[in-house]
């Protein structure tokens, strides 16, 4: 069977390009206070209902494979917005450091800040491995 891993990366690039347009258009028309709001809600919002709705299908894909194709649609698509909102999120966080501090802290901070999150980011990563095996995911 072919894995459906890069067809699902393909879809990254133009979902995290049209998410980054929306948030533009939400910047202008709300200012950045409540574009950084509205987009963090819409986007929690949409990931809850999706975890909700995969632990309710959960139960009864075993029997019916028809329900089991759709839950595989729905953690696809699932998995293609949580990686573009990743991009959305950078680039909101990258943008709110640029605004509040100066070029001449911009030169001394953003390198490692970058590097910082690098490392949090391949720490996390290891925590979470070693998480799911413990509770057993």
């Amino acid at each position: 069977s072919v894995s459906a891993y890069p067809f699902a990366m393909t879809f990254i690039s133009p979902v995290s390009f049209m998410l980054l347009l929306f948030y533009g258009g939400v910047l202008n028309r709300r200012g950045p206070c409540l574009a950084l709001k509205t987009t963090t809600m819409g986007c929690a919002t949409v990931l809850g209902l999706s975890a909700a709705l995969i632990a309710r299908l959960d139960p009864l894909v075993d029997g019916n494979a028809r329900l089991a194709a759709a839950t595989r649609y729905v953690v696809g698509a699932l998995f293609v917005f949580r990686e573009s909102y990743v991009q959305l999120i950078t680039s909101q966080h990258w943008s709110f450091m640029s605004s509040v501090l100066t070029p001449n802290q911009s030169s001394t901070w953003f390198a490692p800040i970058s590097g910082l999150t690098s490392i949090t980011s391949a720490l996390s990563a290891m925590g979470v491995g070693k998480l799911s095996g413990m509770w057993g995911l």
